[in-house]
């Protein structure tokens, strides 16, 4: 048998011991819940912590990703490469990505789809959600896959509703309507414990520390 495959029966029968996992604004007694994930890398604690010292170096990497994109847009020898470079050092950043969405004003209205939906997506920097990693990413063995956290904006104040982040209402080309949500907690310190079992999705969970910032916990 396996190592990978024994940590996977461990970790099942555990979690028959564990409570159910608390939805933010729904904490139940007892908690916190499964596996601690602060013991494979950062915690909560320490993630906001590097977030409050460094806020002015996070507000200016959104600055530039607002005007620029990512930095892999500038040439090499641009100073304005340099100092966006330089930044995310500074910041304890290694990359950015937006989030395929775009976040316009009272962006849940069908009048706002169909706004965003004639907008250039690739383009429209000052409206993307921004996702900002950190080198934390590790192989879990008791999730059975890389686990890592991160830190990720968004250009409005979103909805956090019923224990999920509601990303923007979209309107497909066939006219009908989607619309992404993902699920909010309170801590990002315990794998929820669905990510212990056999058979899981990649997902990203999310804790709100500011009105627009959030903390995000991945296996993928």
């Amino acid at each position: 048998m396996s190592f990978r495959l024994l940590s996977r029966i461990l970790a099942a029968f555990a979690l028959l011991a564990l409570p159910v996992w608390s939805v933010a604004g729904q904490v139940p007694a007892g908690a916190p819940t499964a596996a601690p994930a602060s013991r494979e890398f950062p915690g909560d604690a320490e993630m906001i912590d590097h977030f409050q010292a460094h806020r002015a170096e996070f507000d200016e990497v959104v600055a530039l990703y607002q005007k620029y994109g990512s930095h892999g847009n500038l040439h090499r020898g641009q100073p304005e490469y340099l100092e966006y470079t330089a930044l995310l050092k500074r910041a304890g950043i290694s990359h950015l990505r937006e989030d395929g969405a775009i976040w316009l004003p009272d962006p849940y209205s069908l009048e706002t789809a169909r706004k965003a939906g004639v907008m250039d997506l690739f383009h429209a920097y000052a409206y993307h959600g921004i996702t900002l990693y950190v080198e934390n990413s590790v192989f879990s063995h008791l999730v059975g896959r890389n686990v890592w956290k991160e830190y990720f904006y968004v250009p409005v104040v979103p909805k956090v509703e019923n224990g999920r982040l509601w990303w923007p209402l979209m309107e497909r080309k066939n006219l009908s309507l989607h619309q992404r949500s993902a699920r909010v907690f309170e801590s990002l310190d315990h794998y929820p414990p669905e990510w212990l079992l056999p058979r899981k999705q990649g997902e990203c969970v999310y804790r709100q520390i500011k009105p627009q910032w959030f903390l995000a916990l991945c296996n993928g």
